[in-house]
């Protein structure tokens, strides 16, 4: 799987959605469910009609606000 806490600012990482599920510890129906109804996740970037991925500074800045307000 990607490194997720190898952060090089220069280099821009895109994960696919299995990654970002296997990341945040949840089922592709819930990356889904969340891409669709919460405002705050981030958006998605379609490469074709049917793949996407999404920005992987976007990814850990979206659980880290999560894991601190939660708490």
């Amino acid at each position: 799987m990607t490194d997720f806490n190898n952060t090089d600012p220069s280099e821009e990482i895109i994960l696919r959605p299995k990654q970002v599920a296997y990341f945040m510890g949840v089922s592709l129906q819930t990356l889904w469910r969340l891409d669709k109804r919460d405002p705050e996740f981030p958006n998605k970037i379609r490469l074709t009609t049917r793949c996407v991925s999404y920005k992987r500074s976007e990814i850990l800045s979206y659980v880290e606000t999560r894991q601190c307000g939660g708490m």
